[in-house]
């Protein structure tokens, strides 16, 4: 942008005073000065008024993040991402302690049914797992921060035994009412006490983001 020239204009000399003394002309303060201000023709005058003006405008926004999302400076609001970054939940094979998936594997999960959907490459994983072993059940671990929330168990192939604990079925055959397709997986509670309302559990999954809802299409 062209900054215009400031245009010249001629300041009528002071009147005298009636008694004759001469008259004192008062020099503009700086804080007068500094309401005034306005960019002149110098660069370097200007880009003192440019670094004013940004300072003001970053401690406007210091105080709009303090006082709406409850910020301190120099701190961020963290996004879903973020915040599935800071949490710890991961489903183990208990005999390998292999990780077999964690939270950030979690695209969305239903709370009141129990089904959770995978992403594509963890679920890919997942069954890949389940096709190299020889075992029809593979016992797991839910564990946090804190340890184990629950154990379980995994159906790779259908079976008719009872599940102990919370159990995952890998192929989903119509067993809870629907048939579920992956990357989409209920877990269905065991024939004792039903572990799976934990409360840690549900925090965990309030502070990474996923909870939400999960239509399942009616069969036809």
């Amino acid at each position: 942008m062209m900054l215009l020239p400031a245009c010249e204009r001629s300041e009528p000399p002071p009147a005298s005073p009636p008694d004759g003394s001469q008259a004192v002309t008062q020099e503009p303060s700086e804080e007068n000065e500094s309401e005034g201000e306005l960019l002149t023709e110098g660069w370097t005058e200007n880009r003192r008024h440019f670094r004013k003006w940004r300072e003001e405008i970053r401690e406007m926004h210091q105080d709009f993040d303090r006082v709406i999302f409850d910020l301190e400076n120099g701190a961020e609001e963290k996004t879903g991402t973020e915040e599935k970054e800071t949490v710890k939940l991961e489903w183990i094979d208990k005999e390998t302690e292999e990780v077999l998936f964690t939270i950030r594997d979690i695209e969305v999960f239903d709370w009141e049914k129990q089904i959770f959907k995978l992403s594509l490459e963890a679920d890919r994983k997942l069954n890949e797992w389940g096709k190299s072993s020889n075992l029809p059940i593979r016992p797991y671990s839910l564990n946090d921060s804190e340890g184990t929330i629950y154990d379980g168990e995994i159906y790779i192939v259908p079976c008719s035994r009872p599940s102990i604990g919370p159990s995952i079925w890998l192929k989903d055959l119509g067993m809870h009412g629907k048939t579920l397709n992956p990357p989409l997986y209920q877990i269905s509670k065991g024939w004792r006490e039903d572990l799976r309302f934990s409360d840690r559990l549900k925090s965990s999954l309030e502070k990474a983001g996923v909870l939400g809802t999960i239509e399942i299409p009616e069969e036809k």
